[in-house]
């Protein structure tokens, strides 16, 4: 695992790197610390400040997290910078906008994205003509996803990956894109139902693509029992091993 601030890398991470989302946040966290000495002329290098570009790499290269810092927190006593980053969607929720949004949905967002070398992979709606007046009280996000709902309706989720590629998932209609076995890849789980609704907290061996939104399918192959959930929220540690938690609710065949 591999940590830079700034493109410098910092060599000096403590202990683990947390990512994390749910179904009720667009834009994804990412908390990490490292060892920083606050008397030291060497560790200048190390420094960071609100907005510092924060990129993790896993031990192949690849991308697992682009996105900027939101929160600093000095702890001098232990020599460490608590840090908390947001992926590229974040400047997207906070800002607002004023104006008119006029064409095709492909040139307005990259009047937004541009800058952050965003990737569209929502083919069928980039053509789509658009018309959006924001009088300062739409986000960037907010004129995104009245767009998407023409096409998607109310039931999508907005994501965004480590290589700043925008995704939609549709979690009531995808088929699940991983499955998650009892006993091999979930060394951990519990269930339980609540007003006809089974819900499941699970652990299990790290896998980058399952995020809020997603689908899975857990499998018991002990009884054969098999089910599909919604990612309802998702924790994804890196450390010595590469462990993810994950909140899921049952998808119902129904919807």
């Amino acid at each position: 695992m591999k940590l830079f601030i700034d493109n410098v890398e910092i060599k000096t991470v403590a202990d683990k790197i947390i990512i994390q989302g749910s179904m009720g946040l667009v834009s994804r966290t990412c908390l990490f610390s490292y060892v920083y000495d606050f008397s030291d002329e060497n560790y200048k290098k190390y420094k960071v400040k609100i907005n510092s570009d924060i990129l993790i790499q896993d031990d192949y290269g690849e991308n697992v997290f682009r996105g900027i810092v939101v929160s600093i927190k000095s702890d001098k006593e232990n020599k460490l910078l608590n840090i908390k980053a947001q992926d590229m969607l974040y400047p997207l929720i906070t800002s607002k906008v004023t104006g008119r949004f006029k064409g095709e949905f492909i040139k307005v967002i990259n009047n937004f994205f541009s800058k952050f070398e965003i990737v569209k992979d929502i083919k069928a709606i980039l053509a789509l003509k658009v018309n959006i007046i924001s009088l300062g009280t739409l986000t960037v996000l907010d004129i995104i996803s009245a767009v998407l709902s023409k096409i998607h309706g109310a039931n999508f989720k907005i994501y965004l990956d480590a290589n700043s590629k925008l995704k939609i998932f549709l979690p009531l209609i995808q088929s699940p894109n991983e499955n998650l076995i009892i006993g091999e890849n979930v060394f951990q789980a519990s269930f339980s139902a609540e007003a006809n609704e089974n819900t499941a907290y699970i652990k299990a061996l790290g896998n980058k693509n399952v995020v809020s939104g997603s689908t899975v399918r857990l499998i018991n192959n002990d009884d054969g029992q098999k089910g599909d959930f919604i990612v309802c929220f998702d924790k994804h540690t890196y450390g010595n091993t590469y462990t993810m938690e994950l909140e899921l609710k049952e998808r119902k065949l129904s919807l």
